[in-house]
């Protein structure tokens, strides 16, 4: 299966446009800052549907539903395994996997979870990602490469939504424990 590339038109994820090879902004994805701290990021699609990441209390919010992310997601692996989690907004549930892809670069994955809940080889899941995501990337001497995200064209908008959330969120802890 085919995944859309989308570039984030900005080094800040969290307020930027994605942007599909055509030129056409797939999502809008926005951040008002207030005194101190973010308090939420909306993200709009093209379709115009919207979702928004509450940062305290740390939750989703799709089509008007607000769900806590310890209802939504669940750890897998032990502490001298390689950690993933299961995201489940709906049916069906999604395991994300943040690793060193083939070509070296640290990567999101996302896929569909398997009935045992066990994340697949590259090998095994070959053309199975739903969703990845490349991070920004730092530079020492030049400025930093935007990240890129790729989607599944197939999947619902609530879905895609639900895949670019996981992502925002997932990125921006990993990033602020940095």
């Amino acid at each position: 299966m085919s995944l859309t590339p989308l570039r984030f038109e900005a080094w800040d994820m969290l307020n930027s446009t994605l942007v599909a090879p055509d030129g056409v902004a797939e999502f809008t994805v926005t951040t008002p800052q207030t005194y101190y701290m973010q308090r939420h990021t909306i993200v709009t699609s093209l379709t115009g549907a919207r979702a928004v990441i509450k940062w305290h209390p740390k939750t989703f919010v799709i089509g008007g539903v607000e769900r806590p992310w310890k209802e939504l997601k669940k750890v897998v692996g032990g502490p001298l395994s390689s950690k993933w989690r299961i995201w489940k907004w709906s049916e069906p549930s999604y395991t994300v996997k943040y690793a060193r892809d083939a070509d070296g670069q640290m990567r999101y994955a996302i896929r569909q979870t398997r009935e045992d809940g066990k994340w697949q080889s590259d090998t095994e899941a070959a053309g199975t990602d739903l969703a990845r995501l490349t991070p920004v990337i730092d530079h020492f001497m030049r400025p930093p490469d935007n990240a890129l995200m790729y989607l599944s064209p197939k999947l619902e908008d609530k879905d895609r939504l639900f895949l670019v959330m996981i992502m925002l969120a997932s990125e921006t802890r990993r990033r602020q424990s940095d």
